[in-house]
Protein backbone atom coordinates (compact mmCIF):
# COMPACT_ATOMS: atom_id res chain seq x y z
CA UNK A 1 0.00 0.00 0.00
CA UNK A 2 2.78 2.24 0.63
CA UNK A 3 3.96 2.62 -2.81
CA UNK A 4 0.33 3.33 -3.93
CA UNK A 5 -0.19 6.18 -1.67
CA UNK A 6 3.43 7.53 -2.45
CA UNK A 7 2.49 7.50 -5.83
CA UNK A 8 -0.95 9.03 -5.65
CA UNK A 9 0.58 12.29 -3.54
CA UNK A 10 1.78 13.20 -6.97
CA UNK A 11 -1.98 14.09 -7.59
CA UNK A 12 -3.22 17.34 -7.14
CA UNK A 13 -5.58 18.28 -4.69
CA UNK A 14 -8.54 20.20 -5.75
CA UNK A 15 -9.73 20.80 -2.62
CA UNK A 16 -10.01 24.12 -0.63
CA UNK A 17 -7.25 22.81 2.63
CA UNK A 18 -8.79 24.48 5.20
CA UNK A 19 -11.29 21.58 6.76
CA UNK A 20 -9.34 18.75 5.02
CA UNK A 21 -9.64 15.36 7.54
CA UNK A 22 -8.22 12.81 5.18
CA UNK A 23 -5.37 13.33 3.25
CA UNK A 24 -6.41 13.37 -0.60
CA UNK A 25 -3.91 9.55 -1.16
CA UNK A 26 -5.56 8.22 1.28
CA UNK A 27 -9.13 8.86 -0.11
CA UNK A 28 -7.55 7.92 -3.83
CA UNK A 29 -6.38 4.69 -2.20
CA UNK A 30 -9.23 4.14 -0.69
CA UNK A 31 -11.19 4.48 -3.99
CA UNK A 32 -8.39 2.23 -5.86
CA UNK A 33 -8.57 -0.49 -3.42
CA UNK A 34 -12.60 -0.34 -3.78
CA UNK A 35 -12.38 -0.38 -7.11
CA UNK A 36 -10.32 -3.57 -6.80
CA UNK A 37 -12.50 -4.96 -5.23
CA UNK A 38 -15.05 -4.73 -7.78
CA UNK A 39 -16.86 -1.74 -6.67
CA UNK A 40 -18.74 0.88 -9.43
CA UNK A 41 -20.65 2.85 -7.83
CA UNK A 42 -20.24 5.72 -5.15
CA UNK A 43 -22.27 3.70 -2.92
CA UNK A 44 -20.74 0.49 -3.75
CA UNK A 45 -17.23 2.36 -2.94
CA UNK A 46 -18.46 3.60 0.29
CA UNK A 47 -19.84 -0.09 1.42
CA UNK A 48 -16.56 -1.37 0.54
CA UNK A 49 -14.58 1.30 2.29
CA UNK A 50 -17.11 0.88 5.53
CA UNK A 51 -16.69 -2.55 5.36
CA UNK A 52 -12.94 -3.17 5.44
CA UNK A 53 -11.05 -4.78 8.25
CA UNK A 54 -8.98 -2.65 10.67
CA UNK A 55 -5.57 -4.51 8.77
CA UNK A 56 -6.90 -2.55 5.61
CA UNK A 57 -7.36 0.68 7.55
CA UNK A 58 -3.77 0.15 8.82
CA UNK A 59 -2.12 -0.06 5.40
CA UNK A 60 -3.82 3.45 4.30
CA UNK A 61 -2.61 4.96 7.55
CA UNK A 62 -5.97 5.15 8.89
CA UNK A 63 -5.26 4.17 12.69
CA UNK A 64 -9.58 4.29 14.08
CA UNK A 65 -12.58 3.12 12.53
CA UNK A 66 -13.77 6.53 11.44
CA UNK A 67 -14.19 6.38 8.13
CA UNK A 68 -14.56 8.89 5.24
CA UNK A 69 -18.50 8.92 4.11
CA UNK A 70 -20.26 8.82 0.89
CA UNK A 71 -20.46 12.35 0.46
CA UNK A 72 -16.84 13.17 1.06
CA UNK A 73 -15.68 10.01 -1.26
CA UNK A 74 -17.88 10.97 -3.52
CA UNK A 75 -16.69 14.86 -4.12
CA UNK A 76 -13.22 14.20 -4.00
CA UNK A 77 -13.61 11.35 -6.43
CA UNK A 78 -15.32 13.53 -8.58
CA UNK A 79 -12.96 17.00 -8.17
CA UNK A 80 -10.06 15.20 -9.10
CA UNK A 81 -8.29 15.60 -11.92
CA UNK A 82 -8.62 12.56 -14.23
CA UNK A 83 -6.09 12.84 -16.39
CA UNK A 84 -3.71 13.15 -13.69
CA UNK A 85 -4.75 10.47 -11.47
CA UNK A 86 -4.74 7.93 -14.95
CA UNK A 87 -0.92 9.17 -15.19
CA UNK A 88 -0.06 8.24 -11.55
CA UNK A 89 -2.16 4.88 -11.71
CA UNK A 90 -0.43 4.28 -14.98
CA UNK A 91 3.03 5.20 -13.61
CA UNK A 92 2.39 3.28 -10.25
CA UNK A 93 0.97 -0.02 -12.62
CA UNK A 94 3.63 0.19 -14.87
CA UNK A 95 6.21 0.35 -12.35
CA UNK A 96 5.03 -2.61 -10.15
CA UNK A 97 6.91 -6.08 -10.42
CA UNK A 98 4.82 -9.00 -11.23
CA UNK A 99 4.49 -11.36 -8.18
CA UNK A 100 6.65 -14.60 -8.32
CA UNK A 101 4.81 -17.74 -9.74
CA UNK A 102 4.88 -21.11 -8.31
CA UNK A 103 7.19 -23.44 -9.70
CA UNK A 104 9.25 -20.76 -12.00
Amino acid sequence: MSALLEALEAVPDPRDLRGVVYDLAILLGLGVFAAACQATTFDEIAETVRDADAYVFAGFGLMTRRVPSLATLGRVLCDVDPDALDETLSAWACDMKPAPTAGR
